[in-house]
């Protein structure tokens, strides 16, 4: 159910997301607004260094629970790549997975996973089998947090990653995950180019 009282910080939104990530290069925006009630904003990536720097803006006037209680969030979804992957082809994930967290009412949050039904990007490596939900990667801590006075929008990058890598998050937790990463010198943004990170 749409907050209506929600629609007006749309606008803050937007500024918030100019002041780190520059000028709007692309908007995605469906013809069926009651259907698809958010739009997908394309940028540069100069601010982070990827190549594609995709966002959603919209999805944040839905509240979705989350786990743990009964604490619901705000949320938007970011995307990064450093590969050759279009913007059309992210476009279609952020609203695949905006709609998902829309039907279901709930968000796995910052740190979770939401895992698909196969291959979850269209044509590219079909290892990648789920996401995690990570604060945006090479971008101010303060990017992660839209603050509008009383209420806050939790900005959440979507890792693609592999069921092994998924059950080395589960088991070990992120600060492992991202250890690992490092160590073995691994872009998670370079998705189909990158490998698979090794327990």
């Amino acid at each position: 159910m749409i907050d209506m009282s929600l629609r007006d910080d749309a606008g803050k939104l937007f500024d918030h997301y100019e002041n780190f990530l520059g000028e709007v290069e692309t908007s995605f925006e469906g013809k069926d607004k009651t259907k698809i009630p958010f739009i997908v904003l394309a940028y540069s990536g100069r601010a982070n260094g990827a190549r594609n720097c995709l966002i959603t803006c919209g999805l944040s006037a839905h509240q979705l629970a989350v786990p743990g209680g009964s604490r619901s969030a705000r949320t938007e979804l970011a995307i990064f790549s450093n590969s050759a992957a279009n913007k059309e082809m992210l476009n279609a994930v952020l609203t695949v997975v905006g709609l998902h967290l829309l039907e279901t009412h709930e968000s796995p949050g910052v740190y979770g996973i939401l895992p698909g039904s196969g291959p979850v990007l269209a044509g590219g490596n079909p290892l990648f089998e789920s996401f995690y939900l990570s604060p945006p990667v090479g971008l101010p801590r303060e990017f992660s947090i839209c603050s509008l006075g009383a209420s806050e929008i939790e900005i959440l990058q979507l890792v693609p990653i592999t069921a092994a890598e998924e059950h080395m998050i589960k088991c070990g937790g992120w600060a492992a995950f991202e250890e690992a990463v490092s160590t073995q010198g691994i872009d998670l943004l370079g998705f189909d180019e990158r490998e698979e990170v090794l327990l």
